[in-house]
Formats: structure tokens, C-alpha cells, sequence
């Protein structure tokens, strides 16, 4: 078969007077699109739709495969000009000088052949002539002549409900332009459904162009179908999970209106239980007798343990590793346990300096409410600083409730009971607060955000009332914000800033641990860990009262999967329960590369001290590795 398609084509190609050479052989050419004055945007959409110019590296077999892909391009380029509301719009294609409607053109691009070579690419020029801009004169509303009655009442057809015309985008005396026309059927769509009717649809509409007053006439059939209330839900796909938990997420009573946005409410609950890797929210196609509509949920459940290890290193600090392992439905209700050890400040510091915590995290789901968390947490630490040594031990109970999809509260319990060596003086104490926090993050991910804002407050009061050695408070408020330059994410200017208070005893008699420390990858990059603030008289820091810290990045994707960072960090500790800057703000700055994994960047900085108080007690460059942004 493909020996008679070879002979036809050769058998044409004598008959038109090509070489015989030239058959099947690429014809080479060069397209030029001339530039629409009137519309930028839509000589941009000519240049992106023309397969001309995304082929042209690609030519076609021949003379004739090259008139094919003009004309093609012709009818192409047509359609981009409709959309756009030019209806009386020209597009001419010239290949070699010639129009694609001249009856010798496939005659004289033969001439191109010389022996079976082409001499050089043929020339084509794609130019547009817009016309006129058609603008919408009428938009009418109307009765779709047939309505399916998805239900087995009496087969009744609701009338069109009031839609108010501004839901639809556009108006009259807007341009003609198809995909706005497109878009107003799925907004009035969209609106019904919103208003409690599943089953709306536009199943047709006419569009009227009047050439004679470059205007357009747009009418809309609508089926609004029946109004219908929420009916019972019922899963599909439940294992382990108990079936009463996931029923008390439904966050509607059956009989409430009809509306899209509480089915995603529906599968944003139980996806906020993370014990599914699917979620499917299914409404049926037809209404009870009741005019409910029943809802199944299918879910397949995620495999209920994980476990996971992550490794850090900086320079002043040394090479930290942890490991957990967890069970995210141990009891059946979503009940998660995470169990975590960690060891740190190792390589670069004495074995005796080692720190090590081992801990474990209990949560319930739905603890006495919907949607309302507990919280349990017990454990070991051990912390080999240069500015004080802590072993302890703690334990804390709380609860955590979002009032919005982005904003959460909580409050609880702790107990620290914990031996502290500060300066070489050894003290126990006793610690019982009253943890109270607040939680906002809009951001899009959590180990690589790109858009959005994070903050997190907190209040710990421990009043001796409980227990507590000294009545004293500790605040911390910190944010961040992340700024896409309409990049998708290639392009991101990060910022941060935290403000740390303490109210209560002197600094002195303040645990060492509750005290404010700056300096190292968590605060001010390039400075020593602790290096920053008040010092005691062997000139090792002792933390503050107070705490500022502040950081500004530019992240940007170079390549593939690698990106480049710079950034400036700053801040100080102050003696005093509010920041007085009477001591200079210190700064640190510096340079990274980040390597985009599917599980989060991997990071690697480099900084240095741009004005540190005393430049013998800083190294010259501080190196940190992790996995994630640094904030």
C-alpha cells in the first residue's frame, strides 16, 4: 500500500512538472508574521495559534504539504480573529511572493527544486487585516424549548428563575468576543447551581452576527431544571475508618438548599482528616420524591503508618538527623500518633556537647466537637548550647479549633519540669503554662510557598498560681509573606520579621531556655548560633528579654529543577522586655541554591556577618543545608 501511495505521488509530481527527485523530500521555509497595530494581544494570539510559525523547524514534504499547512494556518488564524469579535477580518498567507489562491503557485514552488536540493527556505509572510470590532447589541434570556425533569415526581418543568445580568460578564456594548460569550453560558450555570439547581445547563444557544452593524445578538436557552435540597450522604470505600466519624463531618442537615460549595465543604472536612489519598463526592442524577438529592462519597484510605527521617547541617551548629515513625488511624477514628528521636550538634562539637530529644504526639480529631483537635505531647530533651545546658522533661494537653479554612486558635496545658546550667550555675525549676496561640496561613505549600501570608502569635502565661517557680509571660508573633511575580513561582520575593517578648523576673532569673536568643539559620544568617545580643563577662551570650529579627529573599528558578537565592537578614536582643535599639541591629547576608524535589527544595546558604560586634568571635562564612525553604 505504501508503494502505490509513493507511485501516485510520483505520478502527480510528473504531471505538474516537479522533479521526480522531490517527492517526499522536506521543504525548508521562513515565515514572517506581521505585527497587528491595532491589537497587540492579538497579534500575540496570530503568532501562538499559527502552526506555521510553531512548526517551522518541522517542514512539510514537499510543495504541496507546505500550500496544505498555509491554508490550514488560514483557517486557523480566521477562527483566532473571530474570538477575538473581528468578523469581517482578512488574513492573507503569501508563500514565495505569491497568494495561496494563485492556480501556479504549487507550479512555481516546484521551480524551488534544483536537481532534488532546495536552494534556499521559501518565504512566507502572514499579515492580518482585523476589520472592524463587533460589539454585543443584545443578550436575552430564555426558556430552553425542552427541559429534562432528572426527578420521577409529575415530570413538572420549573420556570426560569430571576438571573441577574450582571452574573454574566458581560454586557451590551462589549466586544463580540466568542470566549466571553462562552464563559457567560457557564456563569449562568454556575449561578443556578449556586441558587439549588443541580441540574442546570444551557443546552443551546444562537448567536446572530449582523454584518451590515458590526454587532452580535447572543440568545441563551436555559434548562434550570428542578430546585432540589440536600439529601442523605453515603460512603463508599470505608475499611478501618470509622463510618460515624466521617459522618459527623458532613457539615449540612439533609434538607438544606442545594449548593456546589457545600459538596467541596463535605470533601475539604474529611480530607482535612488525612486518612484518604481520594475523595470523591458524588451527587445522584435524579431527586428523591422529597426533592432531596442523595450524595455518595467515595474514599479510598491511605496505608496508616508512615515514617520519615530528615537531616540539617550548619556550620556554627553541626550536623543535626531525626527520625519518626507515626499510625494515622490507630484506633479507627483518625487517632494519630507520631513518635520522633532526634540528636544534634554533632561533628562539629565535643561528644559531651551532643543534644538529643525524644518525643511523642498524640491527636484526636473531633474531640468533644466537629473539627475541634486534641493534643497531647510528651517527652525527653536534652540542649548543649554555649550559652546554657538543659535536660527536661514535658508534657503539655491542649486543643486546637480553626474558625476559618485559614485561621486557627488553640489552648492548653503545659508541665516542664527541667535542670538548667547557666554560667556554671546549675537550678531546677518547674514550669505550668497556659499555652494560648493563633495560627493564619494563606500560603499555596507548605515547604516551598510561593504566594500568601503566614503568622503565627503566641501568649504563655505561667503563674506561680500553678506551680510555676515565678509568675512570667512569654509572647512570640511571627509572619511571613511570599510575593509570585505572575512567575508561577520562578520569580518569588519572601519576607519575614518576629517580634519576641518576655515579661516577668530580671534576665538573669529567667530559665536560659525561655530567654531570647538570635543568630544561626533560624534567625540571622551568617552570625554565629546565639552569637547576637547581651553577653556575660567571659563573653558568652546569655539571651535577652527581647527579641527582633527581620529577613528579605529573592528566590529564582534558574534551570530545570535548580534555583538560586540571595538574601539579607537582620536583628538584635535586647535586656529589656520591650526592644529599646539602643544596640545596633546586626545584619548578615549571603547567597544559596535550592534543588526543587518532589517532597520540597533542598536547600544550601552561604553567609557571612556584615557587621558583627566582635569580628574575631565570627567565622568568616557560615554554611546551612536543609530540606525546605528557610522560611
Amino acid at each position: 500500500m505504501a508503494h502505490c501511495a509513493r507511485l501516485t505521488l510520483l505520478l502527480a509530481a510528473v504531471c505538474i512538472g516537479l522533479p521526480a527527485a522531490a517527492v517526499g523530500q522536506s521543504l525548508p521555509y521562513q515565515v514572517t508574521v506581521e505585527p497587528v497595530a491595532e491589537n497587540r494581544e492579538l497579534g500575540a494570539a496570530i503568532e501562538s495559534v499559527s502552526n506555521l510559525v510553531s512548526l517551522e523547524g518541522e517542514p512539510p514534504p514537499g510543495p504541496a504539504g507546505l500550500i496544505r499547512r498555509a491554508r490550514s494556518d488560514a483557517e486557523r488564524l480566521d477562527s483566532v480573529l473571530r474570538s477575538f469579535g473581528h468578523y469581517r477580518g482578512r488574513v492573507s498567507i503569501l508563500v514565495a511572493g505569491r497568494p495561496l489562491d494563485d492556480p501556479d503557485l504549487l507550479e512555481a514552488l516546484g521551480q524551488l527544486y534544483d536537481t532534488g536540493a532546495v536552494l534556499e527556505p521559501v518565504a512566507l509572510t502572514i499579515s492580518v487585516a482585523p476589520g472592524p470590532l463587533f460589539t454585543i447589541e443584545e443578550i436575552t434570556l430564555q426558556p430552553a424549548v425542552f427541559e429534562p425533569a432528572p426527578s420521577e415526581l409529575d415530570g413538572t418543568v420549573s420556570s426560569l428563575p430571576p438571573i441577574d445580568p450582571a452574573i454574566l460578564g458581560v454586557s451590551v456594548g462589549d466586544p463580540a468576543r466568542a470566549e466571553r460569550v462562552l464563559q457567560a453560558e457557564r456563569r449562568i450555570v454556575a449561578h443556578l447551581r449556586d441558587q439549588g439547581y443541580p441540574f442546570a445547563e444551557v443546552p443551546s444557544r444562537r448567536t446572530v452576527v449582523d454584518f451590515a452593524a458590526d454587532s452580535m445578538r447572543v440568545t441563551y436557552h436555559v434548562a434550570p431544571g428542578p430546585a432540589a435540597t440536600l439529601g442523605p450522604v453515603s460512603f463508599v470505600g470505608l475499611a478501618s475508618v470509622d463510618e460515624d466519624l466521617v459522618a459527623g463531618r458532613v457539615p449540612f442537615e439533609p434538607g438544606d438548599p442545594y449548593a456546589p460549595a457545600r459538596l467541596e465543604a463535605l470533601r475539604a472536612a474529611l480530607a482535612g482528616l488525612d486518612v484518604f489519598t481520594t475523595i470523591r463526592v458524588t451527587p445522584a442524577d435524579r431527586l428523591t420524591n422529597a426533592r432531596q438529592l442523595p450524595i455518595t462519597v467515595t474514599v479510598q484510605e491511605r496505608p496508616p503508618r508512615f515514617v520519615g527521617f530528615g537531616v540539617d547541617f550548619a556550620t556554627s551548629e553541626g550536623l543535626g538527623a531525626s527520625a519518626f515513625w507515626g499510625h494515622r488511624n490507630l484506633f479507627g477514628g483518625a487517632e494519630r500518633l507520631r513518635i520522633e528521636g532526634e540528636v544534634g550538634r554533632l561533628l562539629e562539637n565535643d561528644v559531651g556537647d551532643t543534644e538529643y530529644a525524644l518525643s511523642a504526639e498524640f491527636q484526636k480529631p473531633d474531640f468533644l466537637m466537629p473539627n475541634q483537635r486534641l493534643i497531647m505531647e510528651a517527652g525527653l530533651t536534652a540542649e548543649r548550647t554555649d550559652a546554657f545546658d538543659r535536660e527536661a522533661v514535658v508534657a503539655s494537653v491542649g486543643v486546637e479549633r480553626p474558625l476559618t479554612p485559614v485561621l486557627t486558635v488553640g489552648a492548653g496545658l503545659s508541665f516542664t519540669q527541667q535542670q538548667v546550667t547557666d554560667d556554671g550555675d546549675e537550678r531546677d525549676f518547674t514550669l505550668v503554662g497556659i499555652p494560648l496561640s493563633l495560627r493564619l496561613d494563606t500560603t499555596d505549600d507548605i515547604l516551598n510557598p510561593t504566594s500568601g501570608i503566614r503568622m503565627a502569635a503566641s501568649a504563655t502565661p505561667y503563674p506561680t498560681a500553678l506551680g510555676s517557680f515565678d509568675n512570667l509571660i512569654v509572647g512570640d508573633v511571627s509572619a511571613s509573606t511570599y510575593i509570585d511575580f505572575g512567575t508561577d513561582g520562578d520569580t518569588v520575593l519572601a519576607g519575614r520579621g518576629r517580634l519576641g517578648l518576655l515579661f516577668g523576673p530580671g534576665t538573669l532569673d529567667v530559665p536560659a531556655n525561655l530567654r531570647f536568643f538570635a543568630g544561626g539559620g533560624g534567625s540571622v544568617r551568617g552570625f554565629d548560633f546565639q552569637s547576637i545580643g547581651p553577653e556575660d563577662e567571659s563573653g558568652d551570650p546569655f539571651g535577652g528579654r527581647s527579641l527582633l529579627t527581620f529577613g528579605l529573599e529573592i528566590r529564582q528558578r534558574v534551570f530545570g529543577d535548580w534555583g538560586i537565592v540571595g538574601f539579607v537578614d537582620g536583628g538584635n536582643v535586647y535586656d529589656t522586655s520591650v526592644p529599646n535599639f539602643e544596640d545596633t541591629l546586626r545584619f548578615g547576608a549571603g547567597v544559596g541554591v535550592r534543588y526543587y524535589t518532589d517532597f520540597g527544595p533542598i536547600r544550601l546558604d552561604i553567609g557571612t556577618a556584615l557587621n558583627p560586634e566582635d569580628e574575631d568571635n565570627q567565622p568568616p562564612v557560615s554554611v546551612y543545608i536543609s530540606l525546605g525553604q528557610s522560611f
